[in-house]
């Protein structure tokens, strides 16, 4: 397996905190796994490496890319299932699991009980929508959480969520635990949360790597921030930061594309990405005016190798009830990590008009658009509105090739 020089400088790294800073394309997932195989050849038992992620997709690409006879040694896990293991195997798990089906049945039987209380909100809404649940009526809102704690205090019982919190209470009481990993590999450091940035802090290791991209940082309605990878350096003094920033899957109009959007976000570590694949056209990122759905889906029929992208689950919808092949369509948190030959990035609709978080919302469209290969659409409405994060990219592409319906089907093509 070779490696580009920045690749080669992170297999290299012997300090003992490492922060690396991948670009979107970069060669991330195959970097960490040439580190883990580097570092058993000099000597280390795979049994005393830990390599973490946020995601079970990202586990599995993990394992699935390991050399097949390292698979059962290493430790390769998300943090909740490791919290979860380790748990059970010291006796740590205060009662059942209580699994989302359970939670939702609990919350709906209160929110029935508060009768008109729920003002006449359907309450599938206030539950898939647990913060305009809490705007609207913060006073119930608390009340039926209230509720809830209390349920799983008498149970007992626990979360999912609740594991990081546990395992923390405990690791004081398990020093074989913090001593068990020589090296610990973080990937996806960008979606860490504090109770899993403390627990790495508690670690006893001989050298952690953490890895991400602050631009790809989406995951804040789960309770991540961006901001333990932004500020690294201050919670592991001494750390050596390298960055990979060759961006090995798309065209580079699409890599300027990408560029001009996460420049509207605020907080970040800027970086410059270098395009491997070299320019493709003017005809690369384009503008589409979406005024018909269906007519869009229409033209995605036998289309494998084009996605739309969208915000949100309801946009899916949207999309779905227009006739669009569900394999086609997905929200731009489930693709994260894929890529495509074609993608339509659907901005309509202004999506959140007044985000919480501002800055995320331009992560989000910057994963989405960095998933394109060969060529990016962009999907705006007739009449974007005023100060919408729509609005905001769209006037960045001003300048840009705005192509008709009846012109599509061609920027379709492979």
């Amino acid at each position: 397996m070779s490696f580009s020089a920045a690749q080669s400088a992170i297999l290299s790294c012997r300090e003992r905190v490492c922060q690396v800073i991948a670009a979107a394309g970069s060669g991330k997932t195959r970097t960490v796994i040439g580190l883990l195989e580097k570092r058993i050849r000099e000597g280390i038992l795979p049994q005393r490496i830990l390599a973490l992620s946020f995601s079970r997709k990202a586990v599995a690409e993990m394992r699935s890319r390991l050399a097949p006879q390292l698979r059962s040694g290493v430790e390769i896990s998300t943090f909740h299932s490791f919290c979860y293991r380790h748990l059970r195997r010291h006796r740590l798990l205060p009662g059942k699991l209580i699994s989302p089906q359970i939670r939702y049945r609990f919350f709906r039987e209160r929110l029935k009980e508060a009768g008109s209380a729920t003002l006449g909100i359907p309450y599938d809404v206030l539950l898939r929508f647990p913060r305009s649940f809490r705007r609207l009526l913060p006073a119930l809102c608390m009340q039926v959480h209230h509720a809830f704690y209390s349920y799983k205090r008498t149970l007992p019982g626990f979360e999912f969520d609740d594991l990081s919190a546990l395992l923390l209470q405990h690791l004081p009481e398990l020093p074989e635990l913090r001593r068990s990993y020589d090296l610990i590999v973080v990937d996806e450091f960008q979606d860490t949360d504090p109770l899993q940035l403390e627990f790495l802090q508690q670690m006893i290791f001989e050298q952690l790597f953490v890895v991400g991209d602050d631009w790809q940082a989406i995951y804040g309605f789960r309770g991540a921030t961006v901001e333990p990878f932004l500020n690294f350096k201050r919670y592991f003094p001494g750390t050596r930061q390298l960055k990979l920033g060759s961006n090995y899957r798309s065209k580079k109009e699409i890599i300027e594309a990408g560029s001009k959007i996460i420049a509207l976000s605020r907080r970040q570590i800027r970086k410059k990405v270098a395009c491997v694949r070299g320019r493709g056209s003017k005809k690369t990122v384009v503008r589409l005016c979406l005024e018909e759905r269906a007519m869009v889906a229409h033209s995605l029929q036998n289309k494998s190798h084009v996605r739309i992208l969208v915000r949100s689950n309801y946009q899916r919808r949207l999309w779905l009830d227009a006739g669009c092949d569900p394999e086609l369509v997905s929200t731009i948190h489930r693709v994260k990590g894929l890529e495509f030959p074609v993608v339509l990035l659907d901005l309509s609709g202004g999506w959140n008009r007044k985000p919480e978080r501002p800055d995320e919302e331009i992560r989000i469209a910057y994963v989405g658009a960095s998933r394109a290969e060969d060529r990016l659409i962009l999907l705006a409405s007739e009449t974007p509105g005023d100060d919408t994060t729509e609005s905001k990219i769209m006037k960045l592409f001003e300048n840009h090739l705005q192509i008709s319906m009846e012109q599509l089907p061609a920027y379709l093509a492979r």
